[in-house]
């Protein structure tokens, strides 16, 4: 049975890839090496920095004029796919991150459901973990939309032009959540394929408490989180006992247990931050 056309076709679109970055010089490089190499050839590539501290901008800068480097202030991933958008002249747009590799056939697998008018927004159904040998990244594993979201996802990596008008941008206000606000403001889920791409988890105890931080930040409703303060204890070793159980990997035992408590904290200073700070960045 033909699956239910929901767009325009198109014959070869320009593929607009708008990815952000903030202190991402150990990897942006394999990540744009990984864009270059694809077997989807009509494409054109945009890194928005967003006020990185480290080397990012000299990594993206060796890449020039096959990448377009753009910079702008510390105001977050969805202001940077909104003026990416603004530069780009692609009919589709792949909105994801500068801390992936994707596979050789990663934007063809993508695109062709979009491009034969059987859907709007596609995404990938998982990502491996490029990192999985150090302890903290293998702690965050790997991420399943089929899991995670079942029949369609919020989030997308490839978008219809016509979506992003219709949204009228992203909203940075969202902070961590900013890719979801797409399907906010236009019901639209994204379909979900196979296809290889794999991410860079945090992996060091700063890193991962600067990722809880931000998740922490961005929360609507930071009382919550207040809220649930006196039963941290319990949700850390809750968790870790649930981690343990379902991933049985012996250095897990003790160090599950740190994890969960700079991921709570990390939490904790998030609100903290939004509240006292009006933040919702990453640190």
């Amino acid at each position: 049975m033909a699956e239910k056309k929901v767009g325009k076709k198109m014959d070869n679109p320009l593929v607009s890839i708008v990815l952000p970055a903030y202190n991402e010089g150990n990897h942006i490089g394999e990540c744009i090496e990984s864009l270059l190499n694809q077997s989807y050839k009509n494409i054109e590539i945009f890194i928005v920095d967003d006020e990185s501290k480290d080397n990012t901008v000299e990594v993206v800068e060796k890449y020039v004029p096959k990448v377009t480097l753009l910079k702008q202030k510390h105001l977050g991933p969805g202001a940077a796919w909104n003026l990416g958008f603004k530069h780009a002249k692609g009919d589709i747009f792949m909105f994801w991150a500068s801390d992936h590799v994707y596979g050789k056939d990663y934007i063809k697998d993508l695109v062709k459901p979009i491009a034969d008018g059987e859907a709007l927004r596609t995404i990938h159904a998982r990502e491996d973990v490029a990192n999985f040998g150090n302890l903290w990244a293998r702690a965050w594993g790997h991420r399943d939309w089929r899991i995670l979201e079942k029949g369609g996802s919020k989030n997308a990596s490839l978008t219809a032009k016509e979506v992003y008008i219709k949204s009228n941008g992203f909203d940075p206000n969202d902070g961590y959540a900013d890719d979801q606000s797409l399907y906010g403001k236009t019901k639209v889920f994204a379909k979900i394929l196979d296809t290889k791409v794999s991410h860079y988890n945090p992996e060091s105890l700063s890193e991962s408490f600067a990722q809880n931080v931000w998740v922490g930040a961005s929360y609507k409703k930071p009382y919550l989180i207040f809220l649930s303060l006196p039963l941290f204890l319990f949700y850390v070793i809750a968790r870790s006992a649930q981690h343990f159980i379902r991933e049985p990997y012996l250095p897990f035992l003790f160090f599950l247990p740190v994890f969960y408590t700079v991921k709570y904290f990390g939490y904790f200073f998030g609100a903290l931050r939004r509240v006292f700070l009006k933040k919702n960045t990453r640190i």
